[in-house]
């Protein structure tokens, strides 16, 4: 989950940052800091959220987290179209 986590956040700044310099550059920090309190707060409630699922053994949990990461980082191609 970190790994999509990562890949998710490094995407939507990148983003977020290309098209604030395409239209504004005022707006470039403002979106800066709101892509990075909403990866922060994904990253908490995913480490805190993923405890309870450790009873279903660490190999589902794992599965289960990949697919929850997998998920996450695709929503690019929603918000791309």
């Amino acid at each position: 989950i970190s790994c999509s986590t990562g890949i998710g956040s490094s995407l939507s700044i990148g983003y977020a940052l290309d098209l604030t310099r395409t239209k504004t550059s005022d707006l470039s920090s403002e979106v800066t800091m709101a892509v990075i309190l909403v990866r922060n707060t994904l990253s908490f409630a995913i480490g805190y959220g993923i405890t309870p699922w450790l009873n279903m053994g660490y190999q589902n949990t794992f599965i289960s987290a990949a697919f929850v990461g997998l998920a996450i980082t695709m929503t690019f191609l929603i918000v791309g179209k």
